[in-house]
């Protein structure tokens, strides 16, 4: 993009986050764009009345004026002018970006946050509806200088993973169920809902990767001297990507991660790894590939290990089942060791110690010693990693 207006608004930080998070056919409905949407008017209009009342956004912008001191009056009248294209996302206060410690004055509505002129050149982006927002990158390493090492990686995970999560409002969740049951298609920008066995809409999008670790270490190394420079880079070479869903990794980071951070030191796998299947293979997945959840390759002295991650919530029934059960066989069938995992059994401390014993065993390696410091990192870890992942990075 060309050079950003020092007078114009660019959302950061927190409100950065949310904004990444929001799938882009939410921010379509409010806008209006029936190109995207594929309904009536009179349907459109129904579900804008029924927003202005429950989003966030909407409502404090409505609400009386004594809202307290703006960072600038201009900053405030372009929130309002793009309210319908950041509604979805927001919620006050909004960080924005200010250049310098003088034009910190909060309001109810905005909550300023200085960043220097030098970090954005490269990494704002301005959307096609004028919305200046810095890209996830800079995100990051705005969210770097207040969440601690898990928080931030679990962030990290999500951006250079294919999922987001972000939690309907009714309004929203109704709209795009009817259109689902309508047989609409969903699917906008790469971004496409998840949905329960009951054909209610969950928090859990599949979209296209938002960054990668090479661009968080540059980024880093870029800002050196600022604060959360250090713990981004560290995060970026800890970080495994590919990660399809919370679940996911969740189970990578409680298994990856080194001793020093309360992990079971289980490093070097890949998510979401592409398996040629060979003839046999074939035959019993009635498939050519298969797309293994966390896979360890192995090696001289273990052999290589898939966990499949399985969520009830996102279960589809007897013939996926089925359809698992033929594709494990599969790859069984060319040495790849299958284990299932759910979110109970990485919730109970028993249940997921055994399941790291069975991992070790199989790649041929020993789990560390599990000393009282050790253990205090891993309880710690488990209680961040284990919480809900949405709210994880978020102060309010």
């Amino acid at each position: 993009m060309g050079a950003v207006g020092r007078n114009e608004v660019i959302i950061c930080g927190e409100s950065a986050l949310r904004y990444w998070r929001t799938p882009p056919i939410m921010r379509a409905m409010t806008s209006g764009d029936l190109r995207v949407l594929q309904i009536d008017r009179v349907r459109l209009a129904r579900f804008q009345a029924e927003a202005h009342q429950e989003l966030a956004l909407y409502q404090a912008l409505e609400g009386p004026a004594g809202v307290g001191r703006p960072v600038t009056d201009g900053a405030l009248r372009q929130v309002r002018e793009l309210s319908c294209y950041v509604a979805p996302s927001l919620v006050p206060p909004i960080d924005v970006a200010v250049s310098c410690s003088d034009a910190r004055r909060r309001s109810k509505l905005l909550r300023p946050c200085v960043t220097p002129d030098s970090l954005f050149e490269g990494h704002v982006v301005r959307s096609h509806s004028g919305v200046l927002i810095c890209d996830p990158a800079l995100t990051l390493l705005q969210l770097a200088a207040y969440l601690d090492l898990p928080r931030l990686l679990m962030v990290a995970t999500e951006f250079c993973g294919s999922f987001s999560v972000y939690q309907a409002a009714p309004c929203q969740k109704r709209l795009l169920e009817d259109m689902c049951s309508e047989g609409k298609n969903l699917t906008v920008a790469g971004w496409r809902p998840t949905f329960a066995r009951d054909g209610q809409l969950t928090d859990l999008w599949s979209r296209p990767p938002l960054c990668d670790a090479d661009t968080l270490l540059e980024l880093a190394r870029q800002a050196a001297g600022r604060r959360g420079c250090k713990r981004l880079e560290q995060a970026a070479r800890l970080l495994v990507p590919g990660a399809a869903s919370p679940l996911e990794a969740r189970t990578g980071i409680l298994l990856g991660l080194g001793a020093e951070h309360g992990g079971m030191g289980l490093r070097g796998f890949s998510f979401n790894e592409r398996i040629d299947l060979d003839a046999r293979g074939q035959s019993l997945a009635g498939q050519t590939v298969c797309f293994c959840d966390l896979l360890w390759r192995g090696g001289p002295f273990g052999a290589a290990v898939d966990v499949e991650c399985h969520s009830a919530g996102f279960h589809l029934g007897q013939a996926h089942e089925l359809a698992d059960a033929d594709r494990s066989l599969a790859l069984q069938s060319m040495g790849i060791e299958v284990l299932h995992v759910t979110y109970a059994q990485l919730a109970s401390e028993r249940r997921f110690a055994a399941l790291a014993e069975v991992v070790a065993g199989s790649l041929g390696r020993d789990l560390p010693e599990p000393t009282p410091e050790l253990l205090r990192r891993r309880a710690s870890l488990r209680r961040t990693v284990l919480g809900d992942w949405e709210s994880a990075a978020y102060r309010d």
